[in-house]
């Protein structure tokens, strides 16, 4: 299982990624913020064993 989670342990480990808490306080508070659509899917992929796991 480790394995399968490395790539949503790493961007959770990011203090500069997408789920930092700098960048969801600028998704929620800055209108004109938002993410590069690649990037979401991207990340999408690494972090989607993550939720599922997380509904087993």
């Amino acid at each position: 299982m480790d394995r399968k989670l490395y790539g949503a342990m790493v961007e959770l480990g990011k203090s500069d990624g997408i789920f930092s808490v700098t960048s969801m306080n600028q998704l929620i508070h800055h209108p004109t913020f938002s993410h590069n659509p690649r990037d979401i899917s991207t990340l999408f992929i690494s972090v989607f064993p993550m939720i599922e796991e997380m509904n087993a």
